[in-house]
């Protein structure tokens, strides 16, 4: 049995067991009007011709569509640069990332869900402790670069909350 994190998708050769923490992201090529993963490796896998973005998006909840020829691994997210999103290493070479107006949303509901999983965090537990300052950071990178104007008085209550 697979562990969690892991998951098999399925190729034009075959099946292959993934980790989640070996995908950047997945991309439509349209002349070959297929998805094609992209791994930490830099390899690429492409999928079966009737894989759909749902599908994907259902393998893990870490992986968000961007785009309608984009979806990414949002632990690989390091930033985003106007309407681009910015990869961790080893995917940062790739420039081309833009969020579409109609994928804004979803993103921007993404970041207010880990809002809220940061104020179920005990604090009370050292780990946790750590965990919620590390989501804390990363939740502010966000609301800095898509959210400044509707989250800032959140933030502010968010700071009193956590200090």
């Amino acid at each position: 049995m697979p562990q969690q994190g892991m998951f098999m998708i399925s190729t034009v050769t075959g099946f292959k067991l993934l980790r989640l923490e070996e995908i950047g992201y997945f991309e439509y090529l349209k002349d070959k009007r297929q998805w094609q993963v992209v791994l930490f490796n830099q390899t690429r896998l492409n999928l079966k011709r009737n894989t759909k973005a749902e599908d994907i998006i259902g393998y893990s909840q870490a992986f968000i569509q961007i785009s309608q020829s984009a979806i990414v691994n949002v632990n690989y997210l390091a930033m985003i640069d106007g309407k681009c999103c910015q990869l961790y290493p080893p995917f940062h070479d790739k420039s081309d990332l833009v969020i579409s107006r109609s994928f804004l949303k979803g993103l921007q509901d993404r970041f207010f869900v880990l809002w809220q999983l940061l104020l179920k965090i005990d604090a009370k537990t050292p780990f946790l402790h750590q965990e919620r300052r590390f989501l804390f950071v990363r939740i502010l990178e966000w609301e800095s670069m898509l959210l400044k104007k509707c989250c800032y008085k959140l933030v502010l209550s968010m700071v009193t909350v956590i200090s």
